[in-house]
């Protein structure tokens, strides 16, 4: 029978011998996959701002006796002012109003919230009963549940089975994160979460039935951490029996870290980042390998869905033999897992360049027509192509793999190359063209708006992935490829380049939600309304770039 005690033990064992790549994971959940909603973090704060004066209005005039602990500190945050003045930065008086970070230095005015959530999309006066409008609500929609299904869900599984092996292995590798789509299970694994995530919704609406059911439902994403094959009806009934009759105990583990979240809203969130956030994970990764043996004795018919027993081995210093996992995993050889230390083919760095020019593009693209429900061409050329995504990703590739063996010296490595790279080409386009293609006026640390602090930290989490994990990925995939079909396509590739290329250096690509001329302002930004659409602070953080 478990208890807290030992449970919270184990854990605290866990993130102290894999303290530096637990915080790594739970950060790249907290950004790429939004994780830890319910947690106050600097990233909440932009979320649950007290900017919304309708609602917290309504919320008052209903109930004047309690007071959120997150307003409160909210109100605290509106008081705080700073008085410090850095000439480096492209303003006189220091006050920062974008980005999380700026969110944790500074006051965050009312025009600064962003309402999370799909409903978000409807849930406003940009629609103004216009077809056309729906309609790109509509398709919106429908990319954030794409979006939810095929990677957001999917990481969170991903998550649960680093934390699992980190708990017995002592060498685990980032790499778990993409455990579903190892195993080719990753559609399976997203659409499961997201039928769980359904339900839970539903039965908030019953507010006690909520309660209930989100305790009958936490052990979901763990069971497909060890079995991602299950369908969603046998993953959400088997949470529940391995729940049944634990649910008080499971709500009491939960009330154990009040105090450690109450510490944390002290300090503005950043606890969570580096302590409460894995720390609380950890613990439910002991809670499930507990109730996971519970589970076998009261219902041993249930040992068919339990089919990872490496997972409760004795500590093993080396990692997790995976050719021992009883799914097949579509990899090769060691080295085809880890990837980084690979030598990449000048073929391969080439169409790998277009590849990451045109998921920038996509990506600058689709946010805009986000926010605002209008096609724009984003970027310097007239091609689907964003030329400084491609360069930075084949210079973190060719410059920072040989810090590949410290995940540390990668990070940093990719916040200089990423930092160098978007300042000197903004530097470059404002005196050829007189013209701004992004802006970090107003954000924690900037200078002269050409980069700023929290741009370098994503930049830098972005390159660790891609060092790790997207372009060896990529590079096994273009390898499957005859040598010369991917001559072809370089080549064919490399000449549009070039002509649009030549094209713009003459006519270059500007205009309304492209470029901004002379000095740039917050006027030049796209308004609040229109950022208040984004479906997450991260959305907005990368339209402003």
């Amino acid at each position: 029978m478990w208890t807290r005690k030992n449970i919270k033990k184990n854990a605290r064992a866990t993130l102290k011998r894999t303290y530096v790549k637990t915080i790594l994971v739970c950060l790249l959940i907290l950004i790429f996959a939004h994780g830890y909603t319910d947690m106050y973090t600097p990233l909440a704060l932009l979320e649950d701002s007290t900017s919304n004066t309708n609602v917290i209005d309504q919320v008052t005039s209903n109930s004047t006796s309690t007071v959120d602990l997150e307003d409160t500190v909210q109100g605290l945050l509106e008081n705080f002012d700073s008085d410090v003045d850095l000439t480096i930065l492209n303003t006189d008086n220091y006050h920062p109003k974008d980005g999380y970070l700026a969110i944790a230095f500074n006051s965050i005015t009312a025009s600064n919230s962003v309402v999370i959530g799909l409903l978000n999309l409807f849930n406003n006066d940009a629609l103004d009963g216009k077809a056309s409008a729906l309609i790109i609500a509509s398709l919106g929609t429908l990319i954030l549940i794409a979006i939810n299904i095929f990677f957001k869900q999917i990481l969170l599984v991903g998550e649960k089975r680093y934390f699992l092996e980190s708990r017995r292995y002592g060498q685990t590798e980032l790499n778990k994160l993409f455990m579903p789509y190892r195993i080719k299970k990753g559609y399976k694994s997203g659409l499961t979460m997201f039928v769980r995530e359904l339900y839970q919704f539903l039965w908030n609406l019953t507010i006690i039935g909520g309660f209930i059911k989100h305790y009958a439902y936490l052990m979901v994403p763990y069971i497909l951490a060890e079995n991602p094959t299950l369908n969603p009806n046998e993953a959400i009934t088997l949470s529940r029996k391995m729940m049944n009759g634990q649910k008080k105990k499971a709500f009491y583990l939960t009330l154990s870290f009040l105090g450690w979240r109450i510490l944390n809203a002290v300090t503005f969130g950043f606890l969570s980042i580096f302590f409460l956030n894995p720390y609380i994970t950890a613990t439910h990764s002991e809670l499930y390998i507990s109730l996971r043996e519970e589970c076998l004795a009261k219902y041993p018919e249930t040992a068919q869905y339990f089919v990872d027993t490496y997972l409760t081995e004795a500590f093993y210093p080396g990692n997790y033999v995976t050719e021992t996992y009883p799914l097949p995993i579509h990899t090769t050889t060691k080295k085809d897992l880890t990837g980084y230390d690979r030598s990449y083919t000048l073929i391969n760095l080439v169409l790998m360049f277009f590849i990451f020019c045109f998921i920038g593009w996509a990506w600058e693209v689709s946010l805009h027509l986000a926010s605002t429900g209008t096609f724009v061409n984003r970027g310097t050329l007239h091609g689907p192509w964003l030329p400084i995504y491609g360069c930075g990703g084949i210079l973190m590739i060719l410059l920072v793999k040989r810090f590949s063996q410290s995940i540390i010296k990668t990070f940093f490595a990719c916040v200089v190359v990423a930092g160098v790279l978007e300042y000197s080409t903004a530097t470059i386009l404002l005196d050829v063209k007189g013209m701004r293609w992004w802006d970090y006026t107003g954000y924690f640390l900037n200078i002269q708006g050409k980069i700023c602090f929290e741009g370098l930290l994503v930049f830098g989490l972005g390159g660790i992935a891609m060092i790790y994990i997207l372009a060896p990925g990529l590079d096994r995939f273009l390898s499957q490829f005859k040598l010369k079909h991917l001559k072809i396509i370089a080549l064919i590739l490399v000449c549009f380049f070039l002509i649009d290329l030549g094209y713009s250096r003459i006519h270059p690509n500007t205009g309304e939600g492209i470029t901004t001329t002379g000095a740039v302002t917050f006027s030049d930004l796209p308004t609040e309304k229109a950022l208040s659409n984004l479906p997450s602070p991260l959305f907005k953080q990368f339209f402003h770039s």
